[in-house]
C-alpha cells in the first residue's frame, strides 16, 4: 500500500501533470474572459475544464492500461523520456490540436529514432536509459497503443457532448461578425506502461515483475490527450460526432497496420508514419471545410439568431438551441437584443416565443418568468457590434 501511495505522489509531481493542470486553469480563464467580453456573461464556470480534465480521463487510462498489459505491449525507457519531452513541448504551445492522442506518440518516436543515429543511451538522474528494443518493435507497440488511445479519445468526446460549446464573435473578411463556437479540452490519462529490463531497481516504489530470465517494470505515466476545434458552419454536437467517427476510423487503421506489421516487421516504421499522415490530413480537411462553408449563425434582417443557451436556464428547459432564430416575442417581431427584452417585459409572466428551428420550421414556445427575471431567460444573441459590423 505504501508503494502505491508513493507511486501516486511521484505521478502528481511529474512535470506533465503540473503543466496540464496549469493549462486547464488557463483555458477556463481565457474562455470566461472572452465570453464576458463579448456576451457579458459566461456559459460555464471557469474550473469546468479543470474538473473535466483531471478526472474524466482516469477510466480511459485504467482500461487502456489493462489492454497494454493483457496484450503484452512494451515500450523502452528511452522512448518514455522523449515522450515526456514531446508532451511538455506541445503543452507549452497551448494549441491542443496536436495533442490528439496519436501525435505525441509519433513525435516522440521519431525523436528517439534521430537520437539513436548518433547515441546508444542517455544518463539522467543517475540512471542510464537505452532503447532496449528495436525501433521496428517499438513502432509495432505504438501502433497498438495509438489504436487503443484513439478509441479512448473517442470515448472522452462523449463527455464534451454534454457541455455547452463556447460561443464567440468571429470577424469575416468583409468586416462583419458571425457566430462561431469553440471547444478546447485536455484530459490527463494515467497509463501503466510495461518496460523491459530492471533499469528502475533504484526506485523501490515502482512495482517490478520477473518472467523467466527477463524482468519487466510497470511505470505509471501521466499521458495527456487534447482536443481543440472551432465550428462555423457545423453544429457543435454534429461536429463532435464527426470527430468521433474519424477517431474510430483512424483507430481501426492503426490496429490493422499493427497486425500487418507483426507479420512484416520491416514495414512497422512506415506504417506508423502513415497513421500520422492520415491524422494530419484528417485535421486539415476538417479545418478547410469550416473555413469554406457559410456560418450558420449570422446577422439577419428580421429575428435574432441564438448564439448560446445558458445551462439550467428557462431557455434550456424550453428546448431552445444554438442556431435557431427568435422571430417574435409576445407577438412582437424583434430585430435586436434591446427590442427582444422590451417585448419580454410586456408580458413576462407568460413569455411566448415564435422560433424558427434548424429545420426551417416555425414553432411556438412559452415559459413563465417571475418578476425582475426577464433578463434571466438564458439566451445569448449576436450583439450590436456583430449586426453593425463596427
Amino acid at each position: 500500500m505504501t508503494h502505491i501511495i508513493e507511486s501516486i505522489q511521484y505521478f502528481i509531481m511529474n512535470p506533465i501533470w503540473v503543466f496540464a493542470l496549469i493549462s486547464l486553469v488557463l483555458v477556463g480563464y481565457v474562455r470566461v474572459k472572452r465570453e464576458r467580453s463579448q456576451f457579458y456573461t459566461r456559459i460555464d464556470k471557469g474550473l469546468e475544464e479543470m474538473k473535466e480534465g483531471m478526472f474524466k480521463g482516469i477510466g480511459v487510462g485504467v482500461l487502456a492500461s489493462i489492454l497494454f498489459i493483457g496484450i503484452g505491449i512494451l515500450v523502452s525507457p528511452l522512448y518514455l523520456l522523449f515522450l515526456t519531452g514531446a508532451l511538455l513541448i506541445l503543452l507549452f504551445f497551448f494549441n491542443f490540436i496536436f495533442l490528439s492522442s496519436i501525435y505525441p506518440l509519433i513525435v516522440a518516436f521519431f525523436g528517439t529514432f534521430l537520437f539513436l543515429q548518433s547515441n546508444e543511451s542517455i544518463e539522467i538522474f543517475g540512471m542510464t536509459l537505452d532503447q532496449s528494443m528495436s525501433m521496428n518493435e517499438l513502432a509495432v507497440s505504438l501502433l497498438f497503443i495509438g489504436a487503443i488511445l484513439l478509441m479512448g479519445e473517442s470515448i472522452l468526446l462523449l463527455h464534451l457532448k454534454k457541455r455547452s460549446p463556447s460561443p464567440y464573435l468571429k470577424k469575416t473578411a468583409r468586416g462583419r461578425y458571425v457566430g462561431a463556437f469553440r471547444m478546447k479540452q485536455l484530459w490527463v490519462v494515467p497509463l501503466l506502461f510495461v518496460i523491459p529490463g530492471d533499469w528502475v531497481d533504484g526506485l523501490p516504489y515502482w512495482p517490478q515483475l520477473a518472467y523467466g530470465e527477463t524482468s519487466f517494470s510497470f511505470i505509471l505515466f501521466p499521458y495527456v490527450i487534447g482536443f481543440q476545434r472551432q465550428w462555423l458552419s457545423t453544429y457543435p454536437n454534429e461536429g463532435l460526432q464527426i470527430e468521433r467517427k474519424r477517431l474510430i476510423q483512424l483507430s481501426l487503421i492503426a490496429f490493422i497496420l499493427g497486425v500487418i506489421s507483426l507479420m512484416y516487421m520491416d514495414i512497422a516504421i512506415y506504417a506508423l508514419a502513415m497513421v500520422g499522415l492520415f491524422a494530419v490530413i484528417r485535421s486539415f480537411v476538417a479545418l478547410m471545410k469550416e473555413r469554406k462553408d457559410e456560418a450558420f449563425v449570422k446577422p439577419l434582417n428580421e429575428g435574432l439568431p441564438i448564439v448560446g443557451v445558458l445551462p439550467n436556464s428557462p431557455a434550456e428547459q424550453m428546448g431552445l438551441k444554438i442556431g435557431e432564430v427568435i422571430r417574435s416575442v409576445n407577438q412582437q417581431i424583434v430585430y435586436d437584443e434591446k427590442g427582444f427584452y422590451e417585448a419580454v417585459q410586456k408580458n413576462a409572466a407568460h413569455c411566448r416565443l415564435q422560433v424558427l428551428g434548424r429545420n426551417q420550421e416555425i414553432r411556438l414556445e412559452q415559459t413563465v418568468l417571475f418578476e425582475q427575471d426577464h433578463f434571466k431567460l438564458g439566451l445569448l444573441f449576436m450583439t450590436e457590434k456583430a449586426t453593425s459590423g463596427k
